[in-house]
């Protein structure tokens, strides 16, 4: 149902007024819950019209007391599916950073203050549809959901709704949310970039990716994050069934590494641009190399390490954005 009624525009417009999004906890209260009744409710209307009628027309009092009967149970069932919604808070996660082309991962905590569990929930977020567990009673339960991001930049969960048909399927209940969660989504790092300018001839990548795991500078194994070049990937660990790893290096010398907007000034799309520097930050991460950046509208002094690869791919990911304005 929260899918049939959103595509028409000004039941959407409606919603965004009445349901903006919310920071924190979302309690569903009874001001927020839509029922009407679904398809085999109308079906199960028709029929009790009919047995109405016939019992009227020949005056059969147990088709009266079955009439009565499967009217007083609709009722009672259209107040449980109302129910099963009723009080429900829903808090949400953040998802980590992600390149585009991959889902971001985001979490609601469903919970409830009642003693019964709930059942039959389903999240509806774009055209898909979750079916949900069972929701214990004074537990909280994570659901985890993805949602595409194919685009760099941040990215903002969209309106969810949530809806059930419990306990008959005669009517269905439905509420939409929207919690306030949003994610950075880092470029597509290219498949593969040149060197930066001025480290060719001093050893960068080249010279680390032709280590084997003999030398003595090699450093040892650590897990695969996306965007790692495959030359690093440890294939013999893999051929032992011990999981997917990266070689790491040490350099006694290492250089400097200046990731430069110009040196890719020929390329024609921006986009081609961040792609590139963003694979030259990871493999520069890679081989342990302390690198700058620099892009039109600001620049990353040198650094190095985890926390420094971060603030290197968020700028990559904000570039030519907008800036938020502070609340």
């Amino acid at each position: 149902m929260p899918g049939a009624v959103m595509r028409h525009a000004w039941v959407l417009r409606w919603v965004n007024r009445r349901h903006p999004p919310v920071t924190g906890p979302i309690r569903v209260e009874r001001n927020r819950i839509y029922i009407l009744p679904t398809r085999q409710g109308w079906g199960f209307a028709v029929l009790l019209g009919i047995m109405l009628l016939a019992a009227l027309n020949y005056g059969n009092s147990l088709l009266f007391v079955v009439c009565f009967w499967m009217g007083g149970a609709a009722f009672l069932a259209m107040y449980h599916t109302h129910r099963n919604l009723l009080g429900l808070v829903l808090t949400g996660q953040d998802a980590a950073p992600v390149f585009a082309g991959n889902p971001a991962m985001f979490s609601l905590h469903l919970s409830h203050p009642d003693t019964l569990p709930r059942y039959g929930l389903r999240l509806h977020h774009d055209a898909q549809t979750m079916a949900l567990a069972a929701l214990p009673a004074g537990a909280e339960t994570p659901v985890p959901f993805a949602i595409p991001a194919p685009r760099r930049g941040r990215l903002a969960v969209p309106r969810l709704g949530l809806s059930t048909t419990y306990p008959l399927g005669l009517f269905e209940a439905w509420t939409w949310i929207h919690p306030a969660l949003e994610t950075l989504v880092y470029p597509h790092p290219a498949r593969q970039a040149p060197l930066p300018r001025g480290t060719a001839a001093q050893g960068g990548v080249g010279a680390a990716s032709d280590h084997g795991e003999g030398s003595e500078d090699y450093r040892g194994l650590r897990s695969y994050r996306a965007g790692d070049g495959a030359h690093h990937i440890a294939w013999r660990t893999l051929a032992r069934e011990r999981g997917l790893m990266v070689k790491q290096f040490s350099e006694t010398d290492q250089p400097e590494w200046q990731l430069d907007w110009t040196q890719f000034a020929h390329e024609a799309e921006a986009e081609r641009i961040l792609s590139l520097l963003c694979r030259q930050a990871l493999e520069a991460h890679d081989c342990g190399a302390p690198f700058a950046l620099r892009l039109p509208d600001r620049q990353l002094p040198l650094g190095v390490g985890e926390r420094h690869l971060q603030q290197a791919l968020r700028q990559l990911a904000l570039f030519g954005l907008p800036a938020r304005a502070a609340p």
